[in-house]
């Protein structure tokens, strides 16, 4: 009796913590978020909205592949001051960030950073 007494008490104890351990990782079906392949729906950094190129001004557009023919368009997003943010690959050069104002006019144009770090934010470069 002692026995089955012992065993029982070792298979809760084994199910109970390993559903703590499920839910501490994040593990839980309701947990999880389902992964949405519209670009329209998600989200980018700082919680902007990721936008298709038929949402920026046809100025904008035509604009842009007037000075980067070979461009491609990969984010698109709205910042703070209602302006467009667009940022474009070319082969073999740096990726650039655009700012379109509502009227389609480039605002600024930069060359952003390589990719790989964070510019000395956020996590550190392991050796």
């Amino acid at each position: 009796m002692k026995k089955t007494i012992i065993a029982a008490a070792i298979v809760s104890l084994l199910y109970v913590s390993d559903s703590m351990a499920q839910n501490r990782r994040g593990g839980g079906q309701q947990n999880r978020m389902s992964a949405d392949s519209s670009q329209t729906t998600r989200r980018g950094r700082g919680n902007r909205e990721l936008l298709a190129e038929k949402d920026l001004p046809a100025n904008g557009i035509s604009a842009i592949k007037s000075q980067y023919p070979d461009a491609q368009m990969k984010r698109i997003m709205k910042n703070k001051k209602g302006n467009y943010n667009v940022v474009l690959t070319q082969t073999d050069k740096p990726r650039r960030m655009l700012e379109v104002d509502g009227q389609g006019s480039i605002v600024n144009d930069r060359e952003m950073p390589a990719r790989g770090g964070h510019g000395g934010r956020g996590r550190k470069n392991k050796k």
